[in-house]
């Protein structure tokens, strides 16, 4: 399998305000192809979608959404480092730990 974006106006291609193109890709539906799923993925996917009683494509689709909802890893540094940039905070790992660690004694 491979992935396939559909995009049925030229239009998409023209220097548009972003947020014209935004708005516009909003209703735009998406179809997505995943190229070489190894077959135990699959079946785990698959087996997963079954538990929670929905359609693999369904399944997969509130997966990519929860996915895309969260920050990426880099993303959520980013805004680590800005904060300590912001506060000046200067913790030790060694009292983060200790304050990580009184509520589990």
């Amino acid at each position: 399998m491979r992935a396939v974006w559909r995009q049925t106006d030229a239009s998409l291609l023209s220097p548009l305000p972003y947020r014209c193109d935004r708005r516009y890709l909003a209703r735009m539906p998406v179809s997505m192809t995943v190229p070489d799923v190894p077959d135990d993925v699959a079946a785990e996917l698959a087996t997963r979608a079954a538990r929670a009683g929905q359609p693999l494509q369904e399944y997969l689709r509130g997966q990519l959404v929860a996915l895309a909802r969260r920050p990426s890893p880099d993303s959520l540094w980013d805004r680590v480092q800005h904060r300590v940039l912001i506060t000046g905070s200067r913790l030790s790992g060694e009292a983060i730990l200790e304050v990580r660690d009184a509520d589990r004694r």
